[in-house]
């Protein structure tokens, strides 16, 4: 299938920080001090453009942490992101600003130096230029060069096969006897660039941890709101409003493919307002795309609703997360494998025509399920990693093959489909791999030798033993034991069923 490169599938794994630009151009549309040529545009390292007088950038995380302390990888690489836009456009920066965003609280330790945090004017301490110093340079000893080098170099003075925080500890404690070591190791900038970069940061940490989902939809009420307020002349209701919304989305999404410091004016979004019934989308005319972020969106609506409401165990907030993790690494497929949505789809089914992405959340919720109550790691679980069979690996030594198969009628025509569908991929299998069937029929229950004679019966396997042997081997399993359960012992019990295949 060819791809259609004018609809960039990397859209979906943007859409959350298009979502968040998309307020902050309402925003300045409602502060009266701005004017028709501001705007926003979206950087492709998803950093948040606001283009007025004060340049602002922002960043915006969402993670699982209930916490985070000022050492964290993500604070520490999000300034190096600024300190390295800063420093690359020092003539013209002195306006900026750099907005952190994330949907963590910051530990109770570490709150005061943030709330601390120095402003324009304000004396400040060395305990920040260090700080940041620090961030840039651990960031700078496994991303650039000369850096990479000389760590190299710092780490063989020290001695071999030694862990990693010792040899870090040690640069550290190095530069803390000779300052001017930190020019080994990161780039600097001049020390009045660095207070006055220092004084354009800001942090914004969440009271309380809420999840991904709870954080959208406050942004999107909060983009409605803004919205409708700015139209008391011409009332917009909800549907409108979500109709503006993905129009300045899509106008945005453009500026992301435009680049060269292009972004979205409000005049732009007063001609997206008056225009809204008629305006034409460019990237998010495609129904399986604005259907796959919607269909991710309800179910991740549902799921929660479930473990609030009916489930009493203590992994809601570890399902609901693993889900959403796999859900945008199938996104991110799109972008990192070059390949379109309709071909994506047609790999987790069985089906030759009609696929849904409904179809594959209720696999990867299932599989969420899985990856939480075997304790893997969502962030490490690959989603069709590559094109091919295997689809999907909880770790690396653990490949599935992941098949939706609800249309189909019973377990012969099931297992005999997936065969004359993956004879091309063959060499991808192996005798044991697991093939799990989306499906309310339990071809996990049928016997080795029914499952051989089925294989049998299609000719293309039947005149090759080899293949006899392997489609005969593997291992067909359902979902129907890893659905959502009231508690954490029935889940268990559900997942040690699927394991042992054993369904009952």
């Amino acid at each position: 299938m060819t791809r259609n490169t004018d609809v960039p599938a990397s859209l979906a794994g943007y859409f959350y920080q298009l979502l968040v630009a998309t307020r902050e151009l309402l925003r300045i549309n409602a502060d009266q001090n701005s004017n028709l040529t501001d705007g926003v545009g979206v950087e492709r390292g998803s950093d948040i453009r606001v283009f007025k007088q004060e340049g602002l950038c922002i960043e915006t995380k969402f993670y699982k942490n209930k916490q985070f302390t000022k050492q964290h990888q993500t604070i520490r690489h999000t300034i190096y992101n600024f300190y390295h836009h800063y420093k690359n456009t020092l003539v013209g920066s002195r306006n900026n600003q750099y907005l952190y965003l994330t949907n963590v609280p910051i530990s109770q330790a570490d709150s005061d130096f943030f709330r601390n945090w120095p402003s324009i004017g304000q004396q400040l301490d060395e305990t920040y230029r260090r700080f940041i110093l620090d961030c840039v340079v651990e960031e700078s000893i496994n991303s650039e060069e000369p850096y990479k080098t000389n760590y190299a170099l710092h780490k063989a003075t020290i001695g071999a096969n030694l862990k990693e925080p010792y040899y870090k500890q040690k640069l550290f404690e190095a530069i803390r006897q000779d300052q001017m070591l930190y020019n080994q190791y990161c780039e600097i900038i001049d020390d009045n660039s660095l207070d006055h970069f220092i004084q354009s940061l800001r942090f914004q940490f969440a009271d309380q941890h809420v999840s991904k989902l709870e954080t959208i939809q406050t942004i999107k009420t909060e983009a409605v709101s803004l919205l409708q307020s700015s139209t008391n002349g011409n009332a917009l209701s909800e549907g409108d409003c979500e109709k503006v919304i993905l129009h300045i989305i899509d106008c945005l999404f453009d500026t992301v493919i435009r680049g060269n410091s292009s972004y979205v004016k409000i005049s732009d979004l007063h001609t997206i307002i008056i225009n809204h019934q008629t305006h034409q989308r460019k990237y998010l005319m495609s129904v399986k795309l604005q259907e796959a972020i919607d269909a991710v969106e309800d179910e991740i609506r549902i799921l929660t609703d479930f473990v609030n409401n009916d489930y009493t165990g203590s992994k809601a907030d570890e399902i609901v997360f693993a889900f959403h993790e796999l859900t945008e690494k199938l996104f991110s497929t799109l972008e990192n494998e070059q390949r379109d949505l309709e071909e994506l789809l047609h790999t987790f089914s069985i089906r030759n025509y009609g696929h849904s992405v409904t179809q594959v959340t209720a696999l990867l919720r299932s599989m969420s399920i899985l990856a939480v109550f075997l304790q893997r790691d969502p962030s490490t679980i690959q989603v069709s990693d590559k094109p091919g069979i295997v689809n999907f690996r909880l770790s690396e030594d653990e490949p599935y093959i992941l098949k939706d198969a609800s249309i189909f009628m019973n377990n012969r025509q099931i297992i005999t489909q997936f065969v004359r569908q993956t004879l091309d991929h063959v060499k991808d299998l192996d005798f044991g791999m697991q093939v799990v069937f989306g499906t309310h029929m339990q071809p996990c229950k049928e016997s080795k030798e029914i499952i051989k004679n089925m294989v049998m019966n299609i000719a293309e396997v039947a005149r090759n033993d080899e293949y006899h042997e392997l489609y005969g081997n593997l291992l067909y399993k359902c979902t129907k034991c890893l659905i959502p359960q009231e508690d954490d012992s029935c889940m268990y019990a559900d997942v040690c069923k699927f394991i042992d295949g054993v369904c009952t």
